[in-house]
């Protein structure tokens, strides 16, 4: 696109706007979205307050959805019509291959010590700069202005690759791309299986709605959520109340807005402390093991790599009294098992039941 021909872009951009052209072009499908991540730029800059209207103006017209004259500007550049108008429906994350770009960047720009998500580095890149609800639909569309999300069920960006639950990782995340490429008839047992499980730790209105075919469980769902609020499986509170739209529109087996949000809030976080968590633990670990083999050369990489963690995240930096305490706790532990297996002092009566495979 020609800065000189156009005006939306015939400026230069503000520093904090380098962000927006360096992540937009990660989500490009073909030159029509490379167009409008510029235009998502230009936008910004000129008039933040209206950045979302100007915007959709601005897609409308350059990718073939133009209001003014249906399917004119596709006909003018030869581009598909309906490109921007399923945006409208899904949002840009709903487009095709979007995600698989975007997880494919993710695995680029990925560090250890600073675990980055393109994806939600987009999306709070769009809050910062549009505002919260603005960037909401502009990633999934115009439904996120009603009660009731649809993106989940318009979205072309599974295509290729299933759509499994975020957060998901090694086996677990491998369990669910098979249940997921396999159909809704392999589906079923596994949703009967889970319900199961729910059951037994006592969660039986979780369990009957995972049982349930997607009819009956959109309502049992809604029911739910009138009791007792929207709330995770530990019974931390997402949303205290449900409002009559949104408990009509689960019953019909649309997702509420606002509890689709809170949940990709919550998602977002909890994957971004798991990794920070997780490679903590992995430095621990690597520095008490290389001290139990007496491992200079080791312990001199593990501190290495721990000071490097603490300085890009000092509110989890790993003290030398940790370090010390972590060799001291793993040695006690080999020291005190017996057969394989440790059990604190107060909880070795338990390997009395299997004595069977103690040897003489």
């Amino acid at each position: 696109m020609n800065s000189a021909t156009d005006p939306l872009l015939s400026f230069e951009l503000p520093p904090k706007m380098s962000d927006v052209q360096r992540l937009l072009p990660l989500i490009t499908a073909g030159q029509a979205t490379a167009q409008l991540a510029e235009g998502a730029a230009a936008v910004q800059a000129v008039q933040p307050e209206h950045g979302l209207h100007l915007l959709a103006q601005y897609a409308a017209v350059t990718q073939g959805c133009d209001p003014r004259g249906a399917g004119r500007g596709a006909q003018d550049s030869g581009r598909p019509a309906d490109a921007p108008c399923h945006a409208m429906a899904a949002g840009v994350l709903g487009l095709p291959m979007v995600s698989t770009l975007l997880a494919a960047a993710s695995m680029l720009g990925v560090d250890d010590d600073e675990p980055w998500d393109a994806q939600v580095a987009l999306q709070n890149m769009l809050a910062d700069a549009f505002g919260q609800k603005p960037a909401e639909v502009l990633s999934h569309g115009l439904s996120r202005l009603t009660p009731w999300d649809i993106s989940g069920r318009v979205g072309l960006d599974k295509l290729i690759f299933p759509d499994v639950q975020e957060g998901l990782e090694g086996q677990r995340l491998g369990e669910a791309a098979m249940t997921a490429a396999l159909g809704p008839v392999a589906a079923i047992a596994v949703h009967g299986l889970k319900g199961l499980q729910d059951m037994s730790h006592g969660q039986y209105q979780r369990g009957l709605e995972s049982m349930m075919p997607t009819a009956v469980r959109g309502p049992l769902k809604a029911w739910r959520y009138h009791n007792e609020g929207v709330k995770d499986k530990s019974g931390i509170v997402i949303q205290d109340e449900v409002d009559a739209a949104a408990f009509w529109g689960q019953a019909a087996g649309f997702s509420p807005s606002e509890t689709r949000n809170a949940f990709e809030g919550k998602s977002a976080v909890i994957a971004h402390d798991r990794a920070l968590m997780t490679r903590r633990r992995t430095l621990v670990e690597q520095f008490a093991m290389a001290a139990m083999a007496k491992d200079e050369e080791g312990k001199v990489e593990a501190r290495a790599a721990i000071a490097k963690f603490n300085d890009k995240n000092p509110e989890r930096r790993i003290q030398p009294m940790q370090l010390a305490q972590s060799v001291r706790n793993r040695e006690n532990r080999i020291q005190e098992a017996e057969d394989g297996v440790y059990l604190p002092r107060k909880r070795r009566d338990a390997l009395d039941v299997g004595r069977f495979s103690a040897g003489e």
